[in-house]
């Protein structure tokens, strides 16, 4: 017997729902699995750091990143910080170069991506390669910290010894469209987060993230993965994850990063896309189901939404639907943002969820085609 369309949906999304349910409920387990981490100031730890910077095109943000690293409590002679430039148009060396004669007493290498390299992966490829010490901290030009950050790594790192520590980062919300987009990337935090709570990783970011130079050359680095655009973090993330390798969650805000969010709509889709497309590269199974399961539940609510203006009888299940996957998210949310200080953000959530179920549809669909432009490149 041929089941109508109303009611084979209805089931559709309804399992979609349910699944969605079960993601988040387990990553939610596994955010309230890691413990809250507090060094003591009296411990100094003896771990060697090298810190490593690309950069391109960031005259306007470098001196502000270098103010703050300059600024750390962290002895001097235990880090350095590389910055490898890829093939600037504007005078981000100048600049960084006059900042970095400032700061007396700290290590520091400046470097320029030969002419036949271009990218991230082959600037960071070529500072972690100068790199002198043991524990590799990678973070963008972008970027700010405060004064306990490279201690609160490095003490972590001396009591846990992991080969990957996977660190918080934020973003700097002024406006409402930046508010939004803050809420979301908390999402992200808290979801990446709580799978390395339940020891099955599937995200990290580039701009606070740490691992051990021995485990990078293990991993031969970004060698096989230099054609996508991005994806330095994730790809190391996955292949340290397939040998079993030790990966961490530092849940400190001393350890956290800042970052700017995207100042208009182009640029937010432009790196959205660069995010999404990583995903057709990826091989792990709870990556892949994690971002289908999110996908369906938002695309499904999409379709449902266009099916209710043709069929009013489906109004009610997507109002309930809708309401179901809000609550779930208010409740994932509510530990992970308290935990940040930004709890205000939640007053957003609803707005943030309508615009979720057209966005996470539309950048899916196109990040599979065409093309990505990222600091004034298109790939």
């Amino acid at each position: 017997m041929k089941i109508p369309f109303f009611e084979a949906f209805l089931i559709i999304h309804a399992i979609s729902t349910f699944l969605y349910f079960v993601l988040i409920s387990y990553l939610l387990t596994g955010w309230f699995k890691i413990k809250f981490f507090n060094p003591l100031k009296q411990d100094v730890p003896n771990i060697k750091i090298s810190i490593v910077v690309a950069m391109r095109n960031e005259a306007h943000n470098i001196k502000c990143l270098l103010k703050n690293i300059g600024k750390q409590t962290y002895p001097y002679i235990l880090w350095e910080i590389i910055l490898v430039d890829d093939h600037s148009t504007d005078n981000s060396l100048d600049v960084a170069n006059k900042y970095l004669q400032q700061l007396t007493g700290i290590n520091s290498t400046v470097l320029s991506l030969p002419p036949h390299e271009k990218g991230k992966k082959h600037a960071l490829k070529l500072g972690i390669k100068q790199a002198k010490n043991e524990l590799i901290i990678t973070t963008d030009a972008d970027c700010s910290m405060g004064l306990e950050w490279l201690f609160t790594i490095a003490s972590y790192y001396s009591i846990h010894q992991p080969d990957i520590i996977v660190a918080p980062v934020l973003f700097k919300a002024q406006n409402s469209f930046e508010k939004l987009q803050a809420l979301e990337f908390l999402t992200l935090i808290g979801s990446g987060a709580g799978a390395l709570g339940m020891n099955n990783p599937i995200l990290a970011n580039g701009a606070n993230f740490c691992f051990t130079k021995k485990l990078f050359d293990e991993l031969k680095g970004y060698d096989d993965n230099f054609k996508e655009v991005s994806g330095d973090d994730i790809f190391l993330l996955l292949k340290a994850k397939k040998l079993n390798k030790k990966i961490l969650f530092l849940k400190s805000l001393a350890a956290t990063i800042t970052t700017k969010p995207q100042a208009n709509l182009l640029s937010f889709i432009n790196q959205r896309k660069r995010w999404v497309a990583k995903t057709k590269y990826h091989r792990d199974f709870f990556t892949l189901f994690s971002s289908g399961v999110v996908f369906c539940t938002n695309f499904f609510l999409f379709v449902a939404t266009l099916y209710s203006f043709f069929n009013n009888s489906y109004l009610p299940y997507l109002f309930l639907f809708f309401g179901i996957k809000t609550l779930i998210d208010y409740c994932f949310l509510i530990p992970i943002t308290s935990f940040f200080g930004m709890k205000k953000l939640l007053l957003l959530l609803i707005p943030e969820q309508i615009l979720y179920i057209f966005y996470v549809s539309f950048i899916t669909t196109i990040s599979f085609v065409g093309k990505v432009s990222w600091k004034g490149r298109k790939y």
